[in-house]
């Protein structure tokens, strides 16, 4: 499944966010979310049935956030 989305590590905390994400072994990473705006690669499926499948899919991780 592709995603559409972003790293987050809070607001005003760009500079961090990029810091963290260039030391793969980081501690940090347990910090950074990942924002999931869709997934392009369900074709042209209803935007509500994208997005639902997906949260579906990554139901039990707790690092995704769904925007």
């Amino acid at each position: 499944m592709h995603l559409d989305g972003e790293l987050f590590g809070g607001w005003g905390q760009f500079q961090s966010t990029v810091s963290i994400a260039k030391t793969p072994q980081s501690p940090k990473w347990n910090d950074i979310k990942y924002c999931v705006f869709d997934s392009p690669s369900m074709g042209k499926k209803v935007f509500k049935t994208r997005m639902q499948r997906i949260k579906e899919y990554f139901e039990d991780v707790k690092l995704v956030l769904f925007v």
